[in-house]
């Protein structure tokens, strides 16, 4: 008599339905096998968590889909530019002369000087705009009322 050998899905026991379960073993499969690396070309990459995934030769760590390294549309977009299929949609725009936005870096590495700096700069309250606008708002309900005594 043979050994039986414990799928993936034997920790769902009695529930879930056999056709549920065939599919979940599919996907489980395919999500923790060994996938090829896009750097290094080996059949080492493993899945770290969610959507994250490193390759155990070159250390690369990559994102890719929930449970597969590459998404379907991934891989139709990988497609079309080996294929070069968007050349003409990229002639279109290059022949349409569209500016890109360039957004300048802020520059986040601030030292501790400038941070006691910044928090040391007063910055207007709430409560002080409050005020003013209340006055605002009194000087025009004032000077409204004059001309309607006179």
């Amino acid at each position: 008599m043979t050994n039986k050998t414990r799928r993936h899905t034997a920790r769902f026991g009695a529930r879930y339905g056999v056709s549920v379960k065939k599919r979940f073993e599919a996907v489980e499969e395919k999500q923790r096998k060994l996938h090829i690396c896009p750097k290094c070309g080996f059949e080492k990459v493993q899945r770290v968590s969610t959507g994250i995934f490193i390759c155990n030769k070159c250390n690369t760590k990559y994102a890719g889909g929930a449970f597969y390294p590459q998404t379907l549309s991934g891989s139709i977009i990988a497609k079309m530019v080996d294929q070069r299929a968007f050349t003409p949609e990229l002639s279109a725009v290059i022949d349409a002369n569209v500016q890109p936005i360039v957004r300048p870096v802020k520059n986040v590495e601030l030292s501790d000087e400038e941070k006691i700096d910044s928090l040391m700069e007063e910055k207007p309250s709430k409560k002080k705009k409050k005020k003013t606008e209340e006055v605002e708002m009194e000087n025009v309900e004032n000077n409204a009322e004059t001309p309607e005594e006179a």
